[in-house]
């Protein structure tokens, strides 16, 4: 796979100088983790059973086609990300490093808010299809009634002044319910959408089985609801780095996907929340949607950073495949 020609930033940096910054994660906050890897991504381990140390050099690869950046009033700098999110991956001995050319891993970061299906025309719609229906029933009454009355038709054949509006207004709800469908299609696409950026996708799935119809769907129309609310996400892909600098070609050894009811909650305030959760999983299958909670408070000392280099971001929105 070639890398496209979206720009980016590289941020090298070294972990740790002097001091504590506080920040507090917010309490109580659900987030949703996915994360799948290579089949070849294999992570050595040291004697003591600790990973093998991997370095790496991150990349900003702003908001996920089909999503919208966060506003100004809740937005956080990518030099901040990239501080919170370093504490959580040396806990899984991913390292920074202040020389790209050694570097083990590209990681990309991607985050901002996903945009749900605006049923607002779909639900005027509806509104309109059921007074329809109203509308079709009453016709056909007026219909029996006239034919009772041997009213039905002329005798030069024209058609009854009550089978017209009958027939037309039967052609009305044809439109609406037409219109249904284009909506209902629409919702399905933008769920979609979302779903995979989110990570919901295999969940969702694996749910939508004829059980939701026999009482056991609260799972299922949780995650469906999630999809269709706005959240915060921060989607975290590790590349091969040689073969991205060097052939220029992306090959996607793990991603790890987290987000966050936006309602209720502001980005800023989630964000060390969210990572927390979702560092347990960096460099691995989570084979399932992990939905969680962790309060608490992290605790992030300064970085230093060492400088920008410009170069060229892979796609963001195409996930490891396990394969």
């Amino acid at each position: 796979m070639k890398l496209p020609s979206l720009k980016f930033s590289l941020v090298l940096l070294v972990a740790m100088a002097v001091g504590i910054l506080p920040v507090m994660a917010k309490d109580s906050v659900v987030t949703a983790v996915y994360s799948n890897a290579r089949k070849d991504y294999v992570r050595e381990r040291q004697p003591d059973g600790t990973f093998k140390t991997e370095t790496y050099v991150i990349g900003n690869g702003g908001s996920v086609d089909g999503s919208m950046p966060l506003d100004s009033n809740e937005a956080v700098p990518f030099p901040t990300i990239v501080r919170v999110m370093s504490r959580f991956l040396a806990q899984e001995n991913y390292l920074p490093t202040s020389d790209a050319k050694s570097a083990d891993l590209l990681l990309v970061l991607y985050w901002g808010k996903t945009i749900p299906f605006n049923d607002a025309a779909e639900r005027a719609n509806t509104d309109a299809t059921y007074v329809t229906m109203n509308n079709l029933r009453e016709g056909n009454k007026q219909v029996k009634l006239s034919d009772a009355q041997n009213h039905s038709q002329q005798t030069d054949g024209i058609q009854s002044k009550e089978r017209y509006l009958r027939d037309a207004i039967a052609d009305q709800l044809e439109g609406s319910l037409y219109q249904t469908q284009l909506f209902d299609n629409a919702r399905y696409d933008a769920n979609q959408q979302n779903a995979r950026l989110l990570g919901y996708a295999r969940e969702i799935a694996r749910l939508d089985n004829p059980s939701i119809y026999a009482g056991n769907g609260t799972d299922y129309h949780d995650l469906i609801n999630d999809v269709e609310n706005e959240r915060y996400y921060v989607v975290v892909s590790a590349y091969d780095y040689r073969l991205a600098a060097g052939e220029k070609k992306g090959k996607v050894l793990w991603t790890t996907r987290v987000s966050v009811q936006a309602h209720g909650n502001r980005f800023d305030d989630s964000l060390a929340t969210m990572l927390a959760n979702a560092s347990a999983q960096f460099g691995r299958n989570s084979d399932r949607l992990i939905r969680q909670y962790r309060p608490g408070r992290v605790k992030l000392g300064e970085l230093k950073y060492l400088g920008t280099v410009q170069t060229k971001a892979p796609v963001a929105d195409e996930p490891a495949t396990g394969k």
